[in-house]
């Protein structure tokens, strides 16, 4: 038997496989057992074929009389027809996975401040003058490599600022839009906070935009986006000292205390290092210290922050909460606070969260302990930008 004909038998097999898979619901029953069984048949005499067991005359018969068959339901359905059903299945089927991942296995997040810096950047933008706006060359270099993004946007008419919204994309992405009186609207990928702070653009009410002038020009480096693994806490308990995520819904306390420094607004998602555990008594101590059930801790996390060296030098330790914010969970030092221990009810457990950078983090000092059923998972892995030195295993 040549070549050609044993592959024209592998595909007028897996042919009628696929019309009996994807079109059996516009087959009649006695069209779908034809077409069936022509094929079975044609499978079981390819078989004996192998084993020497059936002459090729009964074979080449099954063949022409299946592949007859496959044309016939083939023109009717068309071959655009059939492939595009495939492809509409392989994706819906592609999504499926995508989401069950996202929602059971990892989790994507972007870091949106800096407060656990220089473990994680978080969303950092500047403004530039025009001398020092860099060419498109530089532009799409920085943006393939560190994830910077370059804006520039000038008035087309005169106009003025409307309005400011700040929201959440996709879940993970935080974006803000300017919307102009003539219609336009302006968006970047930053929260409110950092437009204010590190951009400077707070319009009055009523200011004005002539044609042909600047609105807002400057860069923002868009931050570490992590995946969040959220299955190990499912089969272990939270360590201290690694980096977690966390969800703040229900969290009064919290949302009690927004007087404080404005942190990762406009998402329910925060990521601080895990410091305390269940049954830990927490203070902070002068030079940056803090101590747990009052000894130094020695996890390499909170060690790196204690010893404030290298890139850690600038943040100083950990600090108190400023005086200016009042109500605070540790307000001054050697301020001891434990943490509850609850075995037989595991949701009232709780946990200490605190930025590595906690000059600039809104964390537990402020708001209090993290409840056990808020916790998403630990932060497994630096995704993008993948040529920083923060590219790979979170630690």
């Amino acid at each position: 038997m040549s070549k050609k004909i044993k592959a024209n038998i592998k595909e007028q097999l897996a042919l009628a496989t696929k019309l009996l898979n994807y079109e059996q619901d516009r087959l009649s029953l006695g069209e779908f057992t034809e077409l069936k069984s022509r094929r079975d048949t044609l499978a079981e005499l390819w078989k004996q074929h192998q084993r020497g067991e059936k002459e090729s005359d009964d074979l080449n018969e099954a063949l022409i009389r299946l592949r007859k068959l496959n044309e016939t339901w083939s023109r009717k359905f068309g071959v655009f027809g059939n492939f595009l059903h495939i492809q509409v299945e392989e994706f819906l089927l592609a999504l499926f996975v995508i989401f069950s991942l996202k929602a059971f296995f990892l989790q994507p997040f972007r870091i949106p401040t800096g407060s656990m810096q220089p473990t994680l950047y978080g969303i950092h933008a500047e403004s530039l003058a025009p001398e020092n706006f860099p060419n498109p060359i530089i532009r799409l270099s920085q943006r393939l490599t560190h994830g910077r993004a370059y804006f520039d946007h000038v008035a087309k008419s005169d106009c003025s600022v409307v309005s400011i919204r700040q929201y959440m994309k996709f879940k993970f992405l935080i974006r803000t839009d300017i919307k102009l009186s003539d219609g336009r609207t302006i968006t970047l990928p930053i929260s409110t906070n950092v437009l204010t702070n590190d951009l400077g653009f707070t319009p009055a009410a009523n200011s004005n935009y002539k044609a042909g002038e600047t609105i807002i020009r400057g860069y923002v480096d868009t931050g570490d986006l992590i995946i969040v693994d959220k299955m190990s806490y499912n089969f272990r308990a939270p360590k201290r000292g690694e980096v977690f995520v966390f969800d703040t819904v229900g969290m009064t306390k919290l949302k009690q205390s927004n007087s404080g420094p404005a942190d990762q607004q406009g998402g329910t998602n925060y990521i601080k290092r895990l410091v305390g555990v269940p049954g830990d008594v927490l203070s902070i101590e002068p030079q940056g210290k803090l101590m747990i059930n009052k000894q130094e801790p020695q996890e390499a996390g909170i060690q790196r922050v204690i010893q404030a060296q290298g890139l850690y030098a600038k943040h100083q330790g950990y600090q108190v909460p400023d005086k200016r914010y009042f109500n605070s969970y540790l307000s001054r030092y050697s301020q001891e606070r434990e943490l509850l221990e609850d075995e037989l009810n595991p949701d009232k457990q709780e946990y200490a969260a605190m930025g590595d950078n906690t000059q600039s983090s809104f964390d537990s000092r402020y708001w209090g302990p993290v409840p056990q059923h808020n916790l998403v998972g630990p932060a497994a892995f630096v995704l993008w930008p993948f040529v920083t030195e923060n590219w790979g295993r979170i630690k």
